[in-house]
């Protein structure tokens, strides 16, 4: 092989493993600046951090493979007006809504500051870098973490190495663009003194820390965003376990897309094996939007398990996950139970009364004995003389004003469900089918719900109505 053809496969092989990464895998959320004193218009911004081995070239324009930065809408990146397009290990690249804004609030920062337009909310929002299509960083904030409107920014302590950690308030008044870990971890508690004489293990003995505790394999299953009646007081979330052992749901987050705060599930929140988490909405304060609206399961540090976007919501039909994974609208809602998709069925409001039969007419041209008489039944009524009255006929008793009437009665053998209630006896009976129980949901029999924090499950007695 000539000297020439060696030199030129040399310098293709440098070349191709010097080029930068194509995807951004690597790349973690690290700051967030969302709320400023005073007006937010051109000074907002977010910083992004590559915690990988290998560079990565970022596309700006907008072009079908060029990057985009998501806040709720896709917005095209510019090109850097400081720094490079290739981000390589540990590089920062800062996001801002106004470039020279930025750089005059903020001299000298380090790393690559790009334009992009961005509208960050003061309430709470979902974040998103995009290559071509690609989702290569995600992250959520929302107020009750930090950082509103008191000039300092959410910051995440040291993201290459845990980037799953919590969003926490920066201590710097404007943040610290361009700089990664700036918010220290917690001084570690200092050991207890050792005693005086300490008593030495025994041999061969060993002090194994426990395992680090396993994430849950949670998911979406159902939820009511617009049950019949009042939404304050019907509406629900409903988590499933994956797992057939026991998943530990404590710290993980609901939310929607609307503001009013993050459910956080309180400590030692337990999911049976295969099991089900109902969340009513007066327990996580959640009020989805019947128009349309987000369901979102986060982890603690504000990364997405699942993201469940919904449109305009029929009235008391649930959204319902199905076996395959797809969604749709069911009208018969299952809290806590395997989801059963129904169409809509309206049922009358009231029970019609039995239809009482006629009198059995004899067929016509037939013969009918009489008194030792024999009549022809013509198809027109005859009028016959009556029996004589020398003959005894039986008396018929009188119905019992109970039979006569039918009059509904409510067993007092039975539990009411509802004792406040004014609804009359009629009513109840008139809105129940018979042998199934009075104004209460089927659904709702022998549901556990969470209640504070609590899973409380609770059996609502039937109240059976019953005629005469």
């Amino acid at each position: 092989m000539h000297k020439r053809s060696l030199v030129l496969i040399a310098v293709t092989v440098a070349a191709l493993s010097a080029a930068p990464a194509s995807a951004g895998a690597a790349l973690v959320f690290s700051e967030i600046m969302y709320d400023l004193p005073g007006n937010d218009t051109d000074r907002e911004w977010v910083e992004v951090v590559n915690c990988g081995p290998d560079a990565i070239a970022i596309a700006t324009g907008s072009g079908s493979g060029s990057w985009r930065f998501n806040d709720g809408a896709n917005h095209i990146l510019n090109d850097p007006v400081q720094g490079s397009t290739t981000l390589n290990q540990n590089n920062v690249l800062i996001l801002t809504a106004d470039a020279p804004t930025f750089l005059a609030e903020h001299p000298g920062v380090p790393g690559t500051v790009m334009d992009t337009v961005m509208n960050l909310k003061n309430t709470s929002s979902t974040l998103q870098l995009i290559d071509g299509g690609a989702v290569v960083a995600t992250t959520a904030y929302d107020s009750g973490m930090g950082a509103k409107g008191n000039g300092r920014s959410l910051e995440r302590a040291d993201p290459c190495t845990n980037p799953t950690a919590p969003w926490q308030e920066g201590s710097t008044d404007g943040g610290t663009p361009g700089v990664v870990a700036a918010v220290a971890p917690p001084p570690p508690t200092p050991p207890p003194p050792e005693p005086a004489s300490p008593t030495p293990p025994p041999p061969n003995s060993s002090n194994p820390q426990p395992p680090p505790k396993p994430l849950p394999r949670v998911a979406l299953s159902e939820f009511l965003p617009d049950p019949v009646g009042d939404d304050a007081k019907g509406e629900w979330i409903e988590i499933m376990n994956l797992e057939n052992q026991e998943a530990d749901i404590s710290g993980l987050m609901l939310d929607d897309s609307t503001a009013g705060g993050v459910y956080t599930f309180p400590d030692k929140t337990m999911i049976a094996p295969s099991g089900y988490m109902l969340v009513p909405r007066a327990v996580s304060k959640i009020a989805l939007t019947n128009t349309g609206d987000e369901v979102k399961l986060m982890w603690p540090s504000g990364e997405f398990i699942e993201v469940v976007t919904f449109g305009k919501a029929p009235e008391g039909a649930a959204y319902a996950k199905e076996a395959g994974g797809s969604w749709h609208w069911t009208y018969q809602p299952t809290p806590a139970a395997t989801n059963v998709f129904a169409e809509k069925q309206i049922a009358p409001k009231t029970q019609p009364p039995p239809a009482v039969p006629p009198p059995p007419q004899p067929p016509p041209d037939t013969e009918s004995e009489y008194e030792g008489r024999t009549e022809t039944l013509l198809p027109a009524t005859l009028s016959l003389p009556p029996p004589p009255i020398a003959k005894s006929q039986p008396t018929l008793a009188s119905p019992s004003p109970e039979r006569a009437g039918q009059t509904a009665v409510a067993n007092p053998d039975e539990t009411t469900p509802n004792p406040t209630s004014s609804a009359t006896t009629s009513q109840l009976l008139a809105a129940t089918l018979p042998g199934q129980p009075a104004n209460i949901p089927p659904w709702l029999l022998g549901v556990g719900i969470l209640v504070g924090g609590a899973i409380v499950g609770g059996f609502v007695s039937r109240f059976l109505i019953r005629a005469g």
